[in-house]
């Protein structure tokens, strides 16, 4: 018995829980945890921790932790748990989406988003979040506290890294995963330029085409939502420059686009034509595919132009 990992099977909402308790009672890990989310310190007040909040068109938060920061501005950390399941589609946008909703409802006057993952997993996460938080990081911070308690604590988040060492099982599509192969090949050969991201197996509705031409430190990734029918240059964490985007963008008339801001991102979006990239093959949708990676190119030219 001594030989058995004491925690069988633990559980996102068990992760979760954990949060909730340590959010809510411990001033000295909310006041980390919003240092690792916001990269900056500040002193919060805890106003509470919610669990699974559902919005009826834009899905589901599993936590959302509201806060007062030392300068009186509510704020709010919309927070995706994983241990090892697959993101839902556009996953990361709609809690931008959600998180914008609250913000216009006066829930709160500010908010980031964040995925809170075992570092593997957050290393092969592409969905879009303001912030990342490693459950390693957690572990660190709990073990420096070197009470009884934190120790527990360590080590349920330690067995849910376990877990996703051993058990991560990819839903993977073949159909998928051979489309987008196909045109990664194709934007890597012909237009290298967009500097597209490397082929990896793929989710049935992972179909986001992800290009990285101004390179992946400047967050402006250009994607091609394929299911939303969209090809976008999303600059992340870069909300402050809105007005300033909207009015640059405003010259651009080669495409009909849409400048917003969601969350603390601003996104410009031009819509394309409409893929089914698990019945169509690569060749079959094509010229939809050319359509869509010209638009990446017009995008990509404008933003040289303008130096953005």
């Amino acid at each position: 018995m001594d030989s058995l990992n004491s925690f069988r099977n633990v559980t996102e909402r068990d992760i979760d829980l954990l949060l909730i308790e340590e959010l809510q009672v411990s001033p000295s890990f909310a006041n980390w945890f919003v240092y690792k989310a916001l990269g900056e310190a500040t002193t919060v007040k805890s106003l509470g921790v919610w669990h699974s909040v559902s919005d009826a068109t834009l899905g589901e938060s599993d936590l959302i932790f509201k806060f007062q920061s030392d300068n009186g501005v509510v704020e709010a950390l919309l927070i995706e748990n994983k241990i090892d399941a697959d993101a839902q589609p556009e996953q990361g946008e709609r809690y931008q989406l959600r998180g914008h909703k609250g913000k216009e409802q006066g829930y709160w006057e500010d908010f980031r988003t964040c995925i809170l993952a075992p570092l593997a997993y957050l290393e092969r996460n592409i969905e879009p979040y303001d912030c990342e938080i490693a459950y390693e990081d957690i572990i660190g911070y709990l073990k420096s506290k070197n009470s009884a308690r934190s120790n527990y604590r360590a080590n349920v988040l330690t067995s849910a890294v376990e877990k996703q060492r051993r058990g991560y099982v990819s839903c993977v599509s073949i159909a998928m995963t051979e489309y987008a192969r196909k045109y990664l090949e194709y934007v890597s050969k012909y237009h290298p330029e967009l500097r597209p991201e490397k082929s990896k197996p793929r989710a049935e509705g992972h179909t986001w085409i992800n290009f990285y031409p101004f390179g992946v430190e400047k967050k402006m990734p250009i994607v091609h939502q394929i299911y939303g029918d969209a090809v976008k240059i999303m600059f992340l964490a870069q909300a402050e420059r809105y007005e300033e985007l909207s009015l640059i963008f405003n010259d651009f008339n080669v495409h009909p686009l849409v400048v917003r801001q969601s969350g603390k991102s601003v996104i410009v979006e031009v819509k394309v034509p409409s893929i089914d990239p698990i019945i169509e093959t690569f060749e079959a949708s094509f010229p939809a595919v050319q359509e869509a990676i010209k638009v990446a190119l017009d995008l990509y030219a404008y933003c040289v132009e303008k130096r953005i």
